[in-house]
C-alpha cells in the first residue's frame, strides 16, 4: 500500500496501475463510476491530477490485511484548481477521508470498492451549501407556489398547506425546491 501511495503522490501513473491485476475491478462508490484493469485505472489516477487538482496527494491512514481481503483508510488533499468532471476550478483547499476495501490477488489489487463524503467534498469546493445551513420556506411561501390540494387534486377549501399530508412519490405533494438552497 505505501508504495501505491508514494507512486501516486510523484504523479507515476504507470507504477500505480502496475499494482493492479489485469481484471481488477475498482469500484468508486461516491462517484458511481467503475475502473477495469490496468488502463482504466491508470486514466482514474491522471484524471484527477487534470480534472480536480494539480496538486493532490494522498496520506496513508489504518490498513489491515487479512489473507487477500484488505482495508485501507487514506485522506486526499490539495486545491480544486482545475475544471473538470462537470465541476469549475474554485481555488478552495480540500482535504477527504476515504476508505477502500477489497481483495488483493499475487501481490496486486484485484477488487475495491472506494467510499468517501461526496458531498463535504462539495461543501469544501464551495460548490454546495454546508448541512444545516438550508432553511425551509415559511408555509405562506408554499401557498403562494400552488394552492393547496387534496389528495384527490381539488382544491382544499381553506385546509392549511401544512395540514395536507405528503405523498410520497408525487412531486407535487412536496414543497418547492428553492427550500433547500435558501441560506439562514
Amino acid at each position: 500500500m505505501r508504495s501505491c501511495i508514494d507512486a501516486y503522490n510523484a504523479h507515476d501513473t504507470a507504477t500505480v496501475a502496475a499494482m493492479v491485476t489485469e481484471d481488477a475491478d475498482i469500484r468508486d462508490m461516491a462517484a458511481g463510476e467503475r475502473f477495469v484493469g490496468p488502463a482504466e485505472v491508470r486514466e482514474f489516477v491522471e484524471r484527477e491530477w487534470r480534472d480536480v487538482a494539480s496538486d493532490a496527494r494522498w496520506e496513508l491512514g489504518q490498513v489491515l490485511v487479512d489473507g487477500e481481503a484488505f482495508a485501507a483508510e487514506w485522506v486526499t488533499s490539495g486545491t480544486k484548481d482545475r475544471a473538470g468532471g462537470g465541476f469549475p476550478a474554485t481555488g478552495k483547499p480540500f482535504e477527504v477521508h476515504a476508505v477502500a476495501v477489497g481483495l488483493l490477488r499475487e501481490g496486486k489489487l484485484a477488487e475495491a470498492r472506494i467510499y468517501y463524503d461526496i458531498a463535504g467534498l462539495l461543501v469544501q469546493w464551495g460548490l454546495m451549501p454546508a448541512p444545516g445551513r438550508w432553511l425551509p420556506l415559511p408555509v405562506e411561501s408554499t401557498r403562494a407556489h400552488r394552492p393547496p390540494r387534496l389528495r384527490d387534486g381539488t382544491a382544499s377549501e381553506g385546509r392549511s398547506a401544512s395540514a395536507r399530508p405528503l405523498v410520497a412519490g408525487r412531486a407535487d405533494s412536496y414543497p418547492p425546491v428553492e427550500w433547500l438552497t435558501r441560506r439562514r
